[in-house]
């Protein structure tokens, strides 16, 4: 499953300072005791979103998507002005979207946090005489209070999270790719073969044991590059049907707002930070453009309540 391109919808980057040290949630995830969202947008009363693990340009793919083979690949160099007669639209407007459940906090989630921050203190347990020195609150129950809330700021940011994706794969479903430019292909496939070749100092293995380590076959890396360029192309399409576009001044703000929040000099550091060869116009029109496709999702277990 690939990434998603909302950068006001994802959570890796919630910092959160549970004692002063950082706890890495669901993978990548952190949290901080105010779960400090990055961005703009709330999706409730409290919680605001920020970017992803890569921010790679590429839609998180549903693996049940199927592509039409009968897609014709172009060789011919193409421009952005062709790529939307590239995909046929299907209904992404009112898509249906099946409520995710939530996800109860438990008090084993709660001593994990605990146990985690308590590393490093030359503490084994939390008491009532070390909790303040731990975690900077007066008492247990008040730390504890606080681990829970967080905690259900960072569920409902990933469910939120969930929602976006599930709205996009919907419309992708729904969409039939027609043809492809040949670059845009070669270029996901080299992305993918990287995201693997990634694993081959954390493994000790090649590149071909790091494949039979997760069952994947170059076909399969074909499949899942066609799959990213017909999400590419479905940006651009949907994009030029709803006249959504990124001016310049709303690039330089977005610029702006990434590099400080990534910590990075110029927009090149940014570019690269975000991942190798980044189109950061791209990524921001994606941004608005699954957005749009979210917002006017029916999200519900009946398909039409939010």
């Amino acid at each position: 499953m690939r990434k998603s391109y909302i950068w006001l919808l994802l959570i890796i980057i919630c910092s959160f300072q549970l004692s002063g040290c950082s706890r890495k949630i669901d993978g990548d995830a952190k949290l901080d005791s105010d779960v400090k969202i990055n961005g703009d947008a709330k999706l409730d009363s409290d919680v605001k979103i920020n970017g992803d693990t890569k921010l790679d340009g590429n839609v998180k793919i549903d693996s049940n998507v199927k592509l039409d083979r009968t897609a014709k690949m172009v060789n011919k160099a193409m421009t952005v002005e062709d790529y939307p007669s590239c995909i046929r639209l299907g209904n992404y407007v009112g898509v249906a979207v099946e409520l995710p459940k939530n996800k109860k906090i438990t008090d084993e989630d709660i001593q994990e946090q605990i146990a985690y921050a308590l590393k490093g203190t030359g503490e084994s347990t939390l008491t009532s005489q070390n909790v303040k020195a731990v975690s900077g609150y007066d008492s247990i129950e008040e730390y504890k209070k606080v681990i829970k809330k967080n905690l259900e700021k960072l569920n409902e940011s990933s469910r939120q999270n969930d929602l976006m994706n599930r709205a996009w794969d919907a419309a992708l479903k729904q969409a039939v790719l027609i043809k492809y430019p040949k670059d845009m292909l070669d270029t996901q496939i080299t992305q993918v073969k990287a995201g693997y070749k990634g694993y081959i100092g954390v493994f000790g293995k090649s590149y071909e044991e790091v494949l039979k380590y997760f069952g994947v076959t170059e076909e399969d890396i074909q499949t899942k590059a066609l799959n990213y360029v017909k999400s590419d192309l479905l940006v651009y399409a949907i994009a030029k049907a709803e006249n959504i576009a990124v001016n310049e001044e709303e690039y330089k703000q977005e610029v702006k707002q990434r590099i400080k929040f990534f910590g990075v000099a110029t927009e090149k550091e940014l570019a690269d930070k975000m991942g190798n060869g980044t189109d950061l116009h791209f990524v921001f029109l994606a941004d608005r453009v699954m957005q749009f496709v979210y917002e006017n999702a029916h999200i519900g277990e009946d398909g039409n309540s939010r």
